[in-house]
């Protein structure tokens, strides 16, 4: 008989990864509300509530013929012992007593029908995970693996500022780690540095050396009778930079860069224009002062020679009076020197304060052309200044971003709608796809119906 061995689809690998960081967090939280609310023995009297529940559900459910709901066993004595299905199941089946106290204790009453759907949700994805030869819970697929993956980011996105204590890090940004290094992976494509003209004239070697230093994996693939170096990546452009800087160091291949600005950013032409009229007046002022120094020098000279000799042929009164005309004669040569050392400063500060009227002009010209409004209707304005944000993404100038939660929500919200307190910074458009416009910080509600009530998400997006 032929040994199969199963191969697991990645989402689901990632999926488990998911579920293990949702476990943990779920036995912190619940752990911190409920002690708090109960005292240290709370967890004895969960216990007991819960299964007495299970087995008033499991009499009816004997008789109806159906699988019996599993107890907790007395073995578990405290929160580190309930597995993620006894978690989720606390959030299900026993929220009056108990989820209501967490909700509660972490501020997210609003939340609480959400949460409420995405526990259920992984309920029933745990069940399949748990029972997949079993026909009755239906065959686990790709998607359901990735819906659980977004409903279990969106989980802990409810808890940001709550911490593993092993790592240090957010439960959050652990989930983030996960799918970001999943997705990357997913991403990573071979490319051959001949394709790219910024790395012609640079040795293979010098190549393999760069990548070593920037974490970038290499090969050699044979094309044709012809070995060939080749590297991986999940971000080429982003990668290619980095293989430049480590072959250049700091000062970066005169193709990618000129001027010491990259080509993305160029000076404008008024830049260097104002930067030559300015090293023209330094010049100018340079040459200039020298030059009275050495006039003023030379007269004191003159007139002490002169005086000495006067004075030792003339009377004293014929000498003062010679001396006082002497003092004047310098003092005409001081003032017109420094008449003209005031009018060359006063002709620099005209053509500097012009030209940084006119720059200001020119910025105030562009900045108004990039009109800001803020979008959020006056009756979530209250509300959405006063809430936290539900996520924070991360874009660049130009990108755009349909977050997972809400083209997930979006299926089970109505008439969703989203609104962006800065449209300078970022827009959203009817089909909820946010378009990074210019560098700063903007937070976008989304807006939609859930069970005949308004619900509402704020994504926070930092543009780089």
């Amino acid at each position: 008989m032929k040994e199969v061995i199963e191969l697991k689809l990645d989402e689901e690998i990632v999926a488990e990864k998911c579920q293990d960081v949702i476990t943990e967090l779920l036995r912190n939280v619940i752990d911190t509300a409920l002690s708090k609310k109960f005292g240290a023995s709370w967890f004895d009297m969960y216990k007991t509530d819960y299964n007495n529940q299970a087995r008033e559900k499991n009499t009816k459910r004997k008789a109806e013929g159906k699988s019996q709901i599993p107890e907790i066993p007395d073995k578990v004595k405290s929160v580190k012992g309930l597995d993620f299905q006894a978690c989720i199941k606390l959030f299900v089946f026993m929220y009056d007593k108990y989820a209501s106290v967490i909700i509660e204790e972490y501020n997210l009453t609003e939340s609480a029908d959400e949460i409420k759907s995405i526990t259920s949700k992984l309920r029933d994805f745990r069940n399949k995970l748990s029972h997949k030869n079993d026909t009755q819970f239906g065959k686990l697929t790709k998607n359901d693996c990735e819906l659980a993956i977004t409903y279990m980011k969106s989980l802990a996105s409810f808890f940001p500022n709550v911490y593993d204590s092993k790592t240090n890090e957010t439960y959050k940004s652990e989930i983030c780690n996960i799918i970001l290094e999943h997705n990357e992976i997913n991403n990573t494509q071979p490319y051959f540095f001949s394709d790219f003209k910024e790395f012609n004239g640079i040795s293979d070697e010098k190549l393999v050396m760069a990548c070593t230093e920037s974490l970038i994996k290499t090969a050699y693939v044979v094309v044709g009778q012809k070995k060939k170096l080749i590297f991986y990546s999940c971000n080429r452009d982003n990668d290619i930079q980095k293989i430049l800087l480590a072959v250049y160091g700091k000062n970066t291949h005169q193709s990618a860069y000129q001027n010491g600005y990259s080509q993305v950013f160029t000076p404008p032409k008024e830049y260097y224009d104002s930067i030559n009229k300015n090293k023209k007046k330094k010049s100018k002022l340079f040459y200039m002062i020298p030059v009275i120094i050495l006039i003023i020098v030379l007269a004191l000279i003159i007139s002490g020679i002169t005086g000495a000799v006067k004075s030792s042929n003339e009377e004293a009164k014929e000498a003062s009076a010679e001396q006082s005309q002497r003092a004047d004669m310098v003092n005409d040569i001081i003032n017109e020197a420094s008449r003209q050392v005031s009018e060359h400063q006063a002709d620099s500060y005209e053509n500097v304060t012009e030209s940084t009227t006119s720059s200001t002009t020119t910025t105030t010209t562009k900045s108004s052309s990039n009109s800001s409004t803020n979008q959020i209707p006056d009756e979530f304005k209250t509300k959405f200044e006063a809430s936290k944000p539900n996520w924070e993404e991360d874009l660049s100038v130009g990108e755009t971003n349909l977050h997972s939660y809400v083209n997930n929500v979006s299926t089970m919200w109505d008439n969703v709608r989203g609104y962006s307190e800065d449209t300078s910074v970022a827009t959203v458009g009817d089909d909820l796809i946010v378009t990074a416009k210019a560098k700063g910080v903007v937070k976008v509600l989304y807006v939609g119906e859930f069970m005949g009530e308004d619900r509402t998400y704020i994504i926070e997006y930092t543009v780089r």
